[in-house]
């Protein structure tokens, strides 16, 4: 057999498969599973955190910084919904806080009406 020769085929029985072709294999395109999408996103939404801070913060200092915590944590959940970033404790927490803070500045605003009701003179308040 001359150098670099091929040794001959063995033996081709009738109806057997031709022998694999020499070479390098063919492979096909890569395949890829479903479930294993992008990583989620590390960031904090931005809009919890300032709906935290203003409910609880600003509620004490200011009764604004409730109706602020309501409306940013509802702004931080659809916006977590959409992107997936992490937050959603927080823009929940910011709602509830807003709504205490609400409720706690309705009854103080209830209790300063109530309290100052009774020097005047309406009629069947007085004696």
């Amino acid at each position: 057999m001359p150098a670099g020769a091929f040794p001959p085929p063995g033996p081709v029985w009738a109806g057997s498969p031709p022998p694999p072709p020499w070479g390098p294999q063919q492979y096909g395109p890569p395949v890829y599973y479903p479930g294993y999408g992008s990583p989620q996103p590390a960031g904090v939404n931005s809009f919890a955190v300032v709906g935290f801070v203003c409910s609880i913060v600003l509620a004490v200092a200011v009764g604004i910084g409730s109706i602020l915590g309501i409306v940013f944590g509802i702004i931080a959940l659809r916006g977590i919904a959409r992107t997936r970033e992490r937050g959603r404790g927080l823009a929940i927490a910011s709602i509830v806080i807003g709504g205490i803070g609400i409720g706690f500045w309705l009854l103080a605003l209830i209790g300063a009406i109530t309290s100052t009701g009774g020097s005047g003179g309406g009629p069947g308040l007085g004696t």
